[in-house]
Parts: structure tokens; sequence; C-alpha cells
């Protein structure tokens, strides 16, 4: 299939639960549009939450706090979460019908969540689905599923999601439709739009003002992260409203919104979904001597540069590596032994001819092959520049 001709779109939650339906008509004629000129689309649609919250208020007359409580499962933390849950479980069905009524071409709906996207294999198999859909000429509607997952399992708002669609398909064209339509300098004071926005501009950044919409979970800041997300698959980005053609944005004859400029190392595959959507298990730190081997060396990283660990993981799953003496995400990459083995030959010795023991080293653990001292290998590995992982993680150290 021709990978040129697919193009990823996301609709925020407020243009979506607008009663007038108005936002959602114009943007279903532009798919259509697209449709018709042989394109390949694929939907992220917002609004499932606030959908579903306006439907049990309607069928209820007004649903208070005491009728969710009752109805909440026993092992409910709180009325809020079951609030949302609920929700989103009434509303996903609702933004479906929302869709089919405008749109004149046949869909489906998608629901993922963040293990589709970490799990090598499920991100294959989500990947072919939708593909094979696309190829029956659906378009595929896609939103986490929000019914069902916990905190740990949702990636967080549907920008990310869409720049995580757009690398798993290749999509050369990604469109970020929100209320607001474009980025502008110190918005709202300032509605001054900038027809183009560059990541690599330290001093662009300051006009961002990371501010979450009232229905939704996305602020500008997500649809730059989005962006940059892309961009490693030189995918262009665009913020426009619901007015703006995307067909004629394609084909260059229109300027509305702001496209974002973005400049990544170009990756493919596996390291593409190691860089930016796999779910680490643990963490590896290292020494600066293994930190230069596998940065300045582009070489594999091996045990004897392994200083200490933090978490629990089995062979053949994501580890995050950082340099002992700092808090910055340096790769990630699959790690060829267990947490547990690697522990025991770090107790065992610190030197490599101790670690060499056939004693020790001869062992073969599930996945683990025979110990040859690489942890994790160069073709499973890859660089994170400029990017921090959140709060480091505390090692074990015995």
């Amino acid at each position: 299939m021709d990978q040129s001709k697919f193009v990823i779109v996301k609709v925020g939650s407020q243009l979506v639960t607008d009663e007038s339906h108005c936002a959602v008509r114009l943007i279903a004629s532009h798919l259509d549009e697209l449709l018709n000129h042989g394109y390949r689309v694929v939907l992220i649609s917002s609004g499932a939450v606030a959908m579903g919250h306006r439907r049990l208020e309607d069928f209820h007359g007004s649903l208070g706090a005491g009728d969710l409580e009752q109805k909440a499962p026993p092992n409910a933390s709180s009325k809020k979460k079951v609030d949302r849950y609920v929700a989103a479980a009434v509303g996903q069905d609702e933004v479906i019908r929302l869709w089919r009524t405008y749109l004149k071409h046949p869909l489906g709906q998608v629901l993922v969540d963040r293990a589709h996207l970490g799990n090598r294999h499920a991100f294959i198999h989500t990947q072919r689905l939708i593909e094979k859909m696309l190829a029956l000429k659906v378009l595929p509607i896609i939103n986490e599923n929000d019914a069902l997952n916990l905190n740990d399992r949702l990636l967080g708002n549907n920008d990310l999601l869409a720049a995580h669609i757009s690398n798993m398909l290749g999509a050369p064209w990604l469109f970020l439709i929100t209320e607001v339509g474009a980025i502008y300098q110190d918005y709202p004071a300032n509605k001054k739009r900038m027809a183009e926005f560059d990541l690599s501009d330290e001093s662009s950044q300051s006009v961002i003002a990371d501010s979450i919409s009232k229905t939704g979970t996305g602020g500008m800041a997500s649809k730059l992260r989005a962006a940059e997300i892309a961009a490693h698959r030189a995918t262009v980005t665009y913020v426009v409203d619901e007015m703006s053609s995307l067909l004629l944005t394609i084909q260059g004859r229109s300027n509305a919104g702001t496209r974002i400029m973005a400049s990544r190392p170009q990756r493919t595959g596996q390291k593409l979904w190691l860089s930016e959507s796999s779910q680490s298990k643990g963490t590896l730190y290292i020494d600066d001597g293994a930190k230069s081997a596998i940065v300045d060396g582009k070489g594999s990283l091996l045990l004897p540069g392994i200083v200490a660990i933090a978490g629990a993981f089995n062979a053949q799953e994501v580890v995050d590596i950082y340099c002992d003496n700092e808090h910055q995400l340096i790769a990630k990459g699959i790690c060829r032994m267990s947490s547990e083995f690697i522990q025991r030959l770090i107790n065992h010795s610190h030197s490599r001819k101790r670690i060499a023991d056939k004693s020790i080293a001869g062992q073969d653990s599930i996945g683990e092959g025979p110990m040859r001292g690489v942890v994790v290998h160069r073709n499973q590995l890859v660089l994170i520049t400029n990017r921090s992982n959140g709060e480091v993680p505390p090692a074990i150290v015995q």
C-alpha cells in the first residue's frame, strides 16, 4: 500500500462535543474529500468522556455523584474515577454514532492502550489491523480504551496517540484539528498566527502556554511533543481548525494553521519503536566508560559497564539506560538478560575474569542464551538525545 497517501487526523474534544455538530460536519466533509482523492485516512477522535457525561445526564435527568457511587464496583477508589470510566464506556458509542452520521465511508473502531504501543508484538498486530482496514477502504476511528484502562495503561492524550499511530504507519501527514486552529504568539493576549513553528528554535518555545482545554487533556505543549515524535519519520505536522481543507493543505494550495517544523534523527522499524513507543520494564545504570562506548564508540553495552540496576524485568524486555552520575536518559534497548541474572553476575564479581567464570557464565536462563558479556546489543539499542525520562528510579545497590 502506498504510504505516501496515509493521512492521520486528530480532532479535539471541544470540536467533537459541540452540540451544533457544525465542526464535525465540516471535518467529515474534509475527510470524505481526502478519501475520494485516494488518500487513506485514520481518525483519532477525542470526546468520549464528555459525550458519555452528556448522555448519562440526558438519560437520568442530571445524574448525581451519589447515583454514580451506588453503581460503582466494590474496588473503586473514588467517585471521580468511576464517573470517568462509566462516561467513557457510554461515550465511545456516542462518538462513533456521531461520525457515522456525517461520514459517507465505512468506519471501524479501534480501542488501544499503552500496551498496544509498548509491547512489540502488540504494536505490530495493531499496525497490521489498521493497514488491513485501510486496504478495504475502511476509515479507522482510534481512541484510548478509557473505560477499562487505569492510569499506568493510558498514554495520556490523543495528540501523542496520533503521533504514535503516524509513526506506526509511516504516514507523511499529521493534522491536529483544534478549536484554536494554529499556534499564536502570546496566545490569548496576542493572536498573531505563526505560519511555521520551528521546534529547534528555543526562543519560540516561550510563546507556548501548556494549557488544557475544558473537555480534553492536551494543551499546545502536547501538540509540539506529538510533532517531535512524528518527525522521526519526516511526518509533516499541522495545527489547523475545522474550516481548513486538508486536501488543499497537502497540495500546498492553502496556508491555514501552523506547520510545525522539526528535525529529528530519521528512524524506522524497531529503532523507532524503541525510541518513541516502547515501555521500559527497568533501568540499567552504567559507568562513564560504558557511556562513551555506546554514545561515542557506537558499541554494545557490556556487562562490566553496569554499575547497578532498578526494577524487575525478563530477558528480551526493554530497559532504560542512564549514566550512574547523571539524571539524563542516554539510551533504550532490548536487554538480553533478566534483572535477576544480571544482579547475580554483579554480585559475584566486578571483574571480567570472575564474570567469565563458567560456573556462572555458562548458565542459560530461559531466553538468555550463553553469557558472553553483551547485555544490550548495538542493533537493539537506540540513543535518546535531549529528553529527560522523568523521575529517575532508584538503583538497586547490593
